[in-house]
């Protein structure tokens, strides 16, 4: 029944699954600058989009939202070395900050709950 449910999921990852990026990020001090940079190492990996949200945030001049998605990965294209915990996904042109990491239902996968670093989008507001 397990090798059925993984043959089920590479099938759906193979008919609906879109290109991503997943970067490693780690942050270090550079005393030159004087400033905090980063540096990582990127994957390509196919992903499925699960669910999508849009959050208000709290904002005193505009309405500013945020998308949360979460993101469906083949636990076998993760290197195990790889930081989940300081990791983005570059998912169609948006970078998306990783806030949680869940092991799937599905045999095979891990949900990647996650939210856009885009932060600002300002809404148009009406008065009146």
């Amino acid at each position: 029944m397990q090798h059925i449910l993984q043959q089920d999921t590479q099938r759906i990852f193979q008919d609906w699954g879109i290109h991503a990026f997943l970067e490693e990020v780690s942050h270090y001090y550079d005393p030159e600058t004087g400033q905090l940079e980063e540096s990582g190492s990127t994957t390509e990996l196919m992903v499925l989009i699960g669910s999508q949200t849009s959050i208000s945030m709290k904002s005193t001049l505009v309405n500013a939202h945020q998308q949360q998605i979460t993101v469906l990965v083949n636990s076998a294209d993760l290197d195990e070395n790889f930081d989940l915990t300081s990791a983005r996904i570059l998912l169609q042109n948006i970078r998306y900050k990783i806030q949680s990491i869940t092991t799937s239902q599905l045999p095979g996968l891990v949900a990647l709950d996650c939210l856009n670093e885009q932060n600002y989008q300002p809404q148009e507001t009406v008065s009146g």
